[in-house]
């Protein structure tokens, strides 16, 4: 895994390279946004991005407005302490129709009968092969992601080439967080689970983090049969998983 640092004016430029390259890609592919282009007169062969941001069409008229300052919204986006609630909300009608919260995400009408690959499955380390550009993938306990911008991606292919820009072999400690943290999205952990596969109790391991969780409120129970989440720390679990990363990586960037 690296790291690594840009100026802002890089980073900008950089961004609107890759933009651009997308517009490129989209045009003439993608009829929705052909025609958003086309309508805009937009010439992708003189547009200059960052600075020529505001000549592009947008999906949205809160997005236009925030932009252009048209002042047609007065009210500001919504701060994660309102968006928490309204996911809450969400979950209470879901569940007084009989839904289930299977994660800080979705929610399921027959928990027994829906299965969801992505984390029944990858969320303990499956192999996904990522197609796409900058996709991420994860085979063979390697992470690998492909190369970012459209047309070093297409050439690859066309190369027969197979398009990857970097790849990193977690160690067994590295591979056993990937999977706490992922799982924990769900809203509880089996500490059997961990025993049985890397042979380390979490709850020994991390008693640290787990117990700061509980004493904010966040950990419901910590026992040897599940470890779970409040109802309110499953609705911030991205913002609690930190505190379990190792040192070097609580400054690497996901890009």
């Amino acid at each position: 895994m690296t790291h690594q640092t840009m100026d802002r004016t890089a980073l900008s430029l950089q961004q609107g390279e890759r933009l651009l390259a997308v517009l490129r890609a989209l045009m003439g592919r993608n009829a929705f946004y052909t025609r958003k282009l086309n309508a805009a007169r937009v010439d992708l062969r003189s547009l200059r991005l960052p600075d020529d941001l505001a000549r592009l069409p947008f999906n949205t008229t809160i997005s236009s407005d925030a932009l252009k300052g048209t002042g047609r919204f007065s009210e500001s986006v919504a701060d994660w302490t309102t968006k928490r609630r309204w996911v809450q909300e969400a979950f209470e009608a879901l569940e007084g129709q009989g839904y289930h919260v299977r994660s800080a995400y979705t929610a399921v009408k027959d928990p027994a009968r829906t299965r969801f690959v992505y984390t029944d499955r990858l969320w303990q380390g499956a192999d996904m092969i990522g197609l796409g550009v900058a996709s991420f993938g994860h085979v063979n306990h390697v992470h690998m992601q492909n190369l970012d911008t459209w047309e070093t991606y297409a050439a690859a292919v066309r190369a027969g080439e197979v398009p990857l820009s970097r790849a990193y072999r977690p160690n067994d400690d590295e591979r056993l967080i990937r999977e706490l943290i992922l799982q924990l999205k769900r809203g509880s952990i089996a500490p059997s689970y961990f025993q049985g596969k890397y042979g380390v109790d979490v709850r020994r391991r991390f008693r640290g983090e787990f117990e700061s969780l509980a004493a904010e409120g966040y950990l419901s129970a910590a026992t040897d049969q599940v470890v779970a989440l409040t109802r309110d720390g499953l609705l911030r679990v991205d913002s609690l998983l930190k505190r379990f990363f190792l040192p070097q990586h609580l400054s690497v960037r996901y890009t």
